[in-house]
């Protein structure tokens, strides 16, 4: 090989390693972030190999990362991305307060606020006609946001 043909065999793979670099990521699977503090959120999505952008951080943005909480994300957990945007806050709206409400009500504002639960009954059988029944707990009713909430109903009322 000639001095001419090496070059261009070096520049070949050279263009070759860089374009291979400069690929797509490829799409993970999303954590649950949620309520977690924003350091660590970024510390696990960045173990997994995923970018990600934050949004909030008030008047003066983020300065100090374990401040601030991961109120919202999006994509959900579970949906796959390779770019992850973070809603973050210095404390975090609970899930909606729903206890009192008809069942089939309490289900509308966890849906909207993008909630999984699960409805458990006091051995009165499983709830069929969702407006019959009554929330008269919910769990849990903390500061953070969760991921999930665990509603107990009773049928018509909660005496």
């Amino acid at each position: 090989m000639n001095g001419q043909s090496l070059r261009v065999a070096l520049l070949l793979v050279l263009a070759g390693v860089v374009s291979a670099c400069e690929g797509k990521a490829e799409p993970k699977r999303v954590p649950d972030l949620r309520g977690e503090r924003l350091d660590l959120a970024e510390h696990r999505l960045q173990a997994i190999g995923l970018d990600w952008e934050e949004f909030g951080g008030g008047n003066l943005g983020i300065l100090v990362r374990s401040n601030w909480v991961v109120c919202a994300q999006e994509p959900l957990p579970g949906k796959r991305a390779t770019t992850v945007r973070l809603v973050v806050d210095r404390t975090c709206p609970g899930p909606p307060y729903v206890v009192g409400l008809r069942l089939d009500e309490a289900e509308e504002r966890l849906d909207a606020a993008r909630i999984a639960y699960e409805v458990s009954t006091w051995g009165e059988g499983r709830p069929r006609i969702r407006h019959l029944w009554r929330v008269c707990d919910q769990s849990p009713l903390g500061q953070q946001y969760p991921s999930f909430v665990r509603l107990y109903v009773a049928r018509y009322s909660c005496d």
